[in-house]
């Protein structure tokens, strides 16, 4: 297995990184350096059973390496984790953590423990340090684009928790950036679905995006057993351009025939996100666009399940406000008038700054009155 590993995933993406001039990461550069100094293949192995299995990343403790080789890999490798812990905010549900990179950029991650199931933890990452989507609703959106996370940055968030044996049972991509504009998204799948390193399953990684048509198709057909939840929150085109103006650059009909086509072959939910904001995308025009959106796709548009988010408040000069309850029941009765499939996904972690919508990593100021909702990520936890 580990064989085959090499001289595949990790050969292939060394000719990957060299043909598109980008950094190497951390597990590709110790397979490399392993095969250069003549080790042979079970050496690999070793080490990252240490890793994973031990929570040890400290080289000089992998006692069964030989001192020799552990001497030339903590000279070559001397920092094998790029994060490190600024602060964390906890609730009863959540836990908030801002990390810090070696340049000093930052993000936040946040880990979610389900009543509903036994120690059930999801942890929410982020793939960009600010976003160049622009969403008008969001804390991020607001930060614009400073950065596409590296591999080692992406997943380190992951080995973070399982360095310091802290159970993650569900990776959402739904912190801070679109992960479908950072080209080490890919990699980064790769490696935590990896039977050699996280092997975490692919049922238990969920996507949001806004949609990204190449990228969607590209993504959905090489991981056909991930999730993934479409940023809709407007049924009509214009309105959405609006609100996400990245999203000019496509239509909703091209986003939702690829969805289709993934639908087909993997017979998997999809689910669409829906920031419900009041007097805006919140009325019965919009409910029932809505509905003939989904049912419009046919045989299969049972599959598709719509979650209806409250807003959340993204600082002092906020232009938005939440719907009320009454017309956030109003608007899932609609829905659900017209068969659909939808869910109203309330807060939790309250005044964390943990919610859909408002990390910021301390870029922007203080967000006023924060409460918790992470799109999509409850209905994921009751597949």
């Amino acid at each position: 297995m580990l064989s085959i590993l090499l001289e595949t995933t990790f050969m292939i993406s060394l000719f990957y990184h060299k043909s598109i001039n980008m950094p190497m990461n951390r597990y590709i550069q110790i397979a490399k350096f392993l095969k250069k100094q003549g080790e042979p293949r079970f050496r690999y192995s070793q080490i990252f059973d240490f890793v994973f299995d031990k929570h040890i990343i400290d080289i000089g403790k992998m006692t069964n390496i030989p001192k020799r080789l552990r001497l030339q890999l903590k000279e070559k490798f001397p920092v094998m984790l790029s994060i490190k812990e600024l602060k964390k905010i906890s609730t009863q549900e959540t836990t908030k953590y801002l990390f810090e990179f070696e340049d000093q950029n930052r993000v936040e991650v946040v880990n979610m423990m389900a009543e509903s199931k036994r120690h059930w933890n999801s942890l929410c990452i982020s793939t960009q340090v600010g976003c160049s989507i622009g969403c008008k609703f969001c804390a991020t959106g607001k930060m614009g684009f400073i950065r596409n996370l590296s591999t080692d940055e992406i997943t380190d968030q992951v080995l973070f928790f399982r360095l310091n044996a802290i159970p993650v049972d569900n990776i959402l991509f739904m912190g801070m950036g679109e992960p479908l504009l950072n080209p080490n998204l890919i990699e980064s799948l790769k490696i935590l679905t990896s039977s050699e390193l996280f092997n975490i399953g692919a049922r238990k990684i969920s996507i949001s995006t806004i949609g990204i048509p190449k990228k969607l198709e590209e993504v959905t057909k090489e991981f056909p057993q991930i999730n993934y939840a479409l940023s809709l929150h407007s049924p009509f085109e214009k309105e959405r351009n609006k609100l996400i103006p990245y999203s000019k650059n496509t239509s909703i009909s091209q986003l939702f025939d690829i969805l289709d086509c993934y639908i087909q072959t993997s017979k998997r939910k999809v689910f669409v996100s829906y920031v419900l904001l009041r007097k805006l995308n919140d009325t019965p025009k919009h409910a029932e666009a809505l509905a003939k959106l989904i049912k419009s796709r046919g045989k299969n548009s049972y599959l598709y399940h719509v979650n209806l988010i409250p807003y959340n408040t993204t600082g002092p000069e906020d232009q938005y406000a939440a719907s009320s309850t009454q017309q956030t029941a109003f608007f899932q009765n609609l829905l659900r008038k017209f068969n659909v499939n939808c869910t109203v996904r309330y807060s939790k972690g309250r005044f964390s700054e943990a919610a859909c919508g408002q990390l910021h990593a301390g870029y922007i100021s203080s967000i006023k009155q924060p409460t918790f909702v992470t799109e999509s990520s409850q209905a994921i936890l009751n597949m």
